[in-house]
């Protein structure tokens, strides 16, 4: 073998050492990300059910009102 043949090899061993690396890293970036937007979407549930709970709260309230004022009249 020549040396440009061994130069070029060597060269695109390198650049594919590179893309795998380059691979995991946005693997790795892409797992953080989802494991982030898992997260986000349990607090945003958590907040619905506890947004849920209060408006229940206040239709009971309400209803409360008006059957009190519907046997006062």
């Amino acid at each position: 073998m020549n040396t440009e043949t061994v130069t070029l090899i060597g060269i695109g061993v390198a650049l594919l050492s590179a893309l795998v690396l380059l691979f995991r890293w946005l693997r790795q970036d892409i797992q953080a990300l989802r494991q982030d937007m898992r997260d986000m979407e349990a607090r945003l549930n958590s907040r619905i059910d506890a947004l849920s709970s209060r408006i229940d709260a206040v239709n009971s309230r309400i209803d409360s009102l008006f059957s009190r004022t519907g046997s006062a009249a």
